[in-house]
């Protein structure tokens, strides 16, 4: 019997032969079929050998810490992307920029857009200070954590 590809682990029918179905449900009833692929799915994953991580996990990962805001160099700090999305420096492309290098920046500020599923989020300072750096061209793909600004404090 040919193999079966599911979830990246292949299959032999023959070796399910012990998989039951409910004679009390019509052979072609979706019911049938979805109880069938959830004794699969409870079979395969039981088969699936344990791994274990031999370095511990970070503080803030373990703690479900929230994005990153902002991540201290020195005396700068980095403002960071909340998301995963597209930069842009101001609100519409004929508009000013939010923000330019030298200029000074207050906590709740808005400094960018991020574009995320056609929806623009607004990008607010977490930090006071002067933009030193604009680390992403406009309209650039950015990711989670990447940083967009660098800010002295």
């Amino acid at each position: 019997m040919p193999p079966i590809l599911l979830s990246t682990a292949v299959i032999r029918l023959s070796s399910l032969s012990t998989l039951s179905f409910s004679s009390a449900i019509h052979p072609w009833s979706p019911c049938r079929a979805f109880d069938f692929f959830r004794q699969l799915f409870k079979r395969v994953t039981s088969q699936r050998p344990a791994t274990v991580s031999a370095t511990p996990a970070p503080a803030a990962a373990a703690a479900g810490a929230g994005p990153p805001a902002a991540a201290a160099v020195g005396n700068q700090t980095a403002i960071t992307s909340p998301m995963v999305g597209t930069f842009y420096r101001a609100p519409a492309p004929d508009a000013d920029p939010y923000v330019e290098v030298g200029d000074t920046v207050t906590v709740g500020q808005t400094v960018c857009i991020v574009e995320a599923m056609k929806l623009m989020n607004e990008i607010e300072s977490e930090v006071k200070g002067r933009v030193v750096k604009i680390l992403v061209e406009n309209a650039q793909p950015v990711e989670y954590g990447q940083k967009l600004f660098l800010v002295e404090t």
